[in-house]
């Protein structure tokens, strides 16, 4: 994919037509950055002292979102307003809380010990304007650049699976393939996955927002029709065994961070439909695992029950994704 090269302050001032005070009053971001990770000296600094690596005649966007990119010593970073107002293309995220969605996603995967699979986000102030900071990671591409055959070259199961229960926990409806990267893992020979770009998270209103476990562009690196039943049950087992050692993590780390959402009607929204998600994560995988340790039905019954199952999303998840949709909060 390529990037637009409109790294200047003078674009980053721009940035204020997207930010509206509906937007800003929604979110405590002073509270959040107490919470974000440490930027790094010189991408603050940058800001003060721009090094463009060209100098662009006018202002580019790069998909719905304004945003700046820049190479610097210790890497290229992007940059984006952690207040933007919601895109007039995004009916699917029609809440003021872009900024707060990437921040809270980074803080839950790093508390699920996803950390390294996540991209590397933080938060700056800079002329009393907040603004999200990613740093690229090097090396890797997006499904859609590699345009790799699953059936030859596959990404690590295990931490697909995991991506997938992360978006269905937070509603993440712009889960694509430029929204997935890949690198290279030397030790297993597959494509290690890293999650990028969750500002459009936590908003639970339609069919789009991750309500099953597994959206389509990714579901058949977990269950394609060439891989072994005893393989997708061995993948099953460890993300039940993760998110349930993970997710005292996950709440406290989510308890934290929605404090930080100062619009009472969009925190108790986001609130009532993350623990809902949550407590059908615990029911479903704790479920699961104490039929395996039954023994006490066979493999294709369990396989029924195994949360992953078509079968079973089709019977539970449903009244999930009709629940956030009924709930949705109108558009404002």
């Amino acid at each position: 994919m390529k990037l637009e090269k409109s790294f200047q302050a003078k674009h980053i001032a721009k940035f204020t037509k997207n930010i509206t005070p509906e937007s800003v009053n929604a979110v405590n971001a002073d509270y959040q950055s107490t919470l974000a990770a440490p930027i790094h000296p010189e991408a603050k600094l940058a800001l003060e002292d721009p090094k463009p690596i060209s100098h662009p005649k006018s202002y580019k966007e790069i998909g719905y979102a304004p945003k700046a990119i820049g190479d610097l010593s210790s890497g290229r970073y992007m940059y984006k307003p952690y207040h933007q107002k919601p895109q007039a293309q995004s009916r699917y995220a029609p809440n003021p809380i872009y900024g707060w969605a990437t921040i809270a996603n980074h803080a839950l995967f790093h508390a699920a010990g996803l950390g390294n699979h996540v991209e590397d986000v933080s938060m700056v102030k800079h002329k009393g304007q907040w603004y999200n900071v990613h740093k690229f990671k090097p090396d890797v591409q997006s499904q859609w650049d590699l345009r790799f055959d699953p059936s030859e070259r596959l990404p690590n199961p295990h931490t697909i699976s995991k991506i997938n229960v992360m978006d269905f926990l937070t509603g993440n409806a712009d889960r694509h393939e430029a929204n997935i990267m890949y690198g290279e893992n030397d030790d297993t020979n597959e494509l290690d996955p890293l999650a990028i770009d969750h500002d459009r998270s936590f908003q639970y209103r339609t069919k789009g927002d991750g309500a099953k476990l597994f959206p389509q562009n990714l579901s058949s690196y977990h269950t394609p029709s060439w891989r072994p039943q005893s393989e997708m049950r061995k993948t099953s087992d460890a993300t039940a065994k993760w998110f349930l050692e993970n997710e005292k993590n996950l709440h406290d780390t989510f308890d934290k961070h929605v404090q930080a959402i100062n619009d009472e009607r969009i925190k108790d929204h986001v609130n009532a439909n993350f623990k809902e998600r949550m407590k059908y994560l615990h029911d479903s995988f704790s479920g699961y695992q104490n039929l395996l340790n039954s023994g006490q039905m066979d493999k294709g019954a369990i396989d029924r029950r195994n949360p992953f199952h078509p079968e079973y999303q089709s019977i539970i998840a449903l009244p999930i994704r009709r629940k956030a949709k009924k709930d949705a909060l109108p558009n404002t």
